[in-house]
Parts: structure tokens; sequence; C-alpha cells
């Protein structure tokens, strides 16, 4: 099948956050008084929607300090991620084949945009959406939805690039073909059980469908 677009989310499927992010919820846990965190068990329970992740994991404290300690924790660590190894050479090869690009992620909107510019995808991405334009969480499909009717596509010719099976969800309510990376914050279990149309080791293998 060939597409007229490619989207991609961002955290764990471009960008390598996982194992920062997941120091940051541990110790944040830590400080709360909440049971220790292991790596396995953030990857089966994690959810892009933070609060409820939060209430899931006891904590009942107030959700803005959590989000303000959350964001300073992020704040000082965030040097230490990088981008996801050969994900700019296939956003650029995105590109170069003539399909259009998006990015669509739950984040804030200053640190995706910051990012995306910093590490060198700015000028190969057509389009960022972000918890600026569409407050709802994945898996509801309105942030996927948003990013295909921006960049004029239909959704059937347009492929979403996730690592949760909320990404999975959101883009297969959108209407588009959706691929599960494996290097992101959900396991590989849990992604099967979502059931994308393409499973791939990490988002080198874009290459491959496109």
């Amino acid at each position: 099948m060939s597409y007229d677009a490619v989207l991609f989310d961002w955290d764990g499927t471009l960008w390598d956050s996982v194992h920062t992010v997941f120091s940051i919820y541990k110790d944040m846990f830590s400080e709360f008084g909440l049971p220790p965190l292991e790596e396995k068990d953030f990857k089966n329970r994690f959810t892009s929607n933070y609060h409820k992740y939060y209430r899931l994991m006891g904590y009942k404290g107030s959700l803005e300090e959590a989000d303000s300690k959350w964001i300073k924790m992020y704040e000082e660590r965030e040097h230490l991620i990088k981008p996801v190894k050969g994900a700019l050479d296939v956003v650029k090869l995105v590109k170069e084949k003539g399909l259009k690009t998006g990015i669509v992620s739950d984040g804030s909107d200053e640190r995706i945009r910051a990012e995306v510019k910093e590490h060198g995808f700015g000028p190969f991405i057509d389009v960022i959406v972000t918890d600026k334009d569409v407050p709802e969480f994945k898996p509801d499909p309105k942030c996927v939805a948003f990013g295909v009717k921006k960049l004029g596509v239909e959704p059937g010719n347009a492929l979403y690039v996730g690592d949760m099976d909320s990404d999975i969800a959101a883009g297969k309510g959108a209407g588009l073909k959706v691929a599960g990376v494996l290097t992101g914050f959900h396991s590989r279990e849990r992604l099967f059980i979502s059931s994308p149309d393409y499973v791939l080791e990490s988002v080198l293998g874009v290459r491959e469908i496109i």
C-alpha cells in the first residue's frame, strides 16, 4: 500500500525518553511514599493520561503538585535524552519520497516544539499536534484526526506510528493504518493485544512500509 502521509508520536517513538521518564516516576512515587516502581510493571500499566496513572498507582495528593514535580525533574534530566537511533533519517526519507509528515503527541506544546527544533526535525515536519491543539488524551482519536485534517490527506491514505496501545487505538479510531514500535512505553505483549497493522522493532521499520 502507498501512503500520502506518515504521522508520528513523539515520546518513545522518535524521542528515546522511556528510561528517563521511568526514572522520574520511580523517584516521584518514592517521594510520595508509594510502593517501589519496577520497569516491567511501568510498561504494563502506564497510560498517556498521566493523571489517571497517578490515581491508578495509589497517589491521592494534588495533581497540580505532581505535575509541577514531574516538570521540574524532567527539566533536570532532559539533557540525558536523545532521539531514537535513526529517527531523523526516517523522517527525512519520508519527506524525500514526497509524503507529508506530522507529529501527534499528548505532550506539552512548548516542550515538544523545543525538542523537535533542537534536534533537527523541524524542517522535515509539516504539522505538530500537541495538548495545546487537542486537550483530550489518546486513545481519543481527535488529535490524530486533527493532524490528518491539517495535512489535507485522507485518513485511509495515512499511517500513524506510535509506541503505546493508546496510539494504536487513536490511529485506528481516526481511520488510519497504524504501526506500533517496540522502543517505547508499552511492552511487546501490550502492543500486540492492541492489534496494530504493523509491529516494528523501532521507527526504522517505517522505511520498509513506505
